[in-house]
């Protein structure tokens, strides 16, 4: 055999192999890339609607400080249920604990025990959006003191 035929021979079978790898790589690999992808825009999500619900909790917790009586709607826990179990679920245990300190909070006069205070809750629910933004993979800027 001639060296061009052996060349053509051994171009024919890396071109069938290379094809080969192709059609049985690329659909996992292109699975395994959509998988984390779906994940960070699941997360994304999710923070986005935490940190809705946690400012319309607090916008009406200020609208009615005189009321001893107020109560978040019925609505309002229900979405925020949904919520809550997407960051256990979607989250790390890290995160989940930095989410968890301010989750405590949303209720009856800012907690169970009803001691909270406006601040605590604003420091908490930053503390919460900061961990879940970090955990999406974005690079956020130093937190600002006060």
């Amino acid at each position: 055999m001639s060296d061009t035929s052996t060349a053509a021979i051994f171009g024919a079978v890396v071109g069938v192999l290379a094809t080969l790898l192709t059609i049985y790589l690329t659909p996992q690999l292109q699975h395994r890339f959509w998988k984390r992808q779906r994940l960070a825009e699941l997360r994304f999500e999710a923070t986005q609607e935490v940190n809705r619900l946690l400012a319309d909790f607090i916008s009406e917790y200020i609208a009615h400080e005189d009321d001893p009586q107020f109560r978040p709607s019925l609505e309002f826990f229900k979405t925020f249920q949904v919520e809550t179990a997407h960051v256990q679920a979607l989250f790390s245990a890290k995160t989940w604990d930095a989410f968890k300190e301010v989750e405590i909070m949303v209720g009856p006069r800012l907690g169970a025990s009803g001691g909270g205070a406006v601040d605590q809750f604003i420091r908490a629910r930053d503390k919460a959006l900061r961990a879940m933004y970090t955990e999406i993979g974005l690079e956020l800027p130093p937190a600002k003191k006060g």
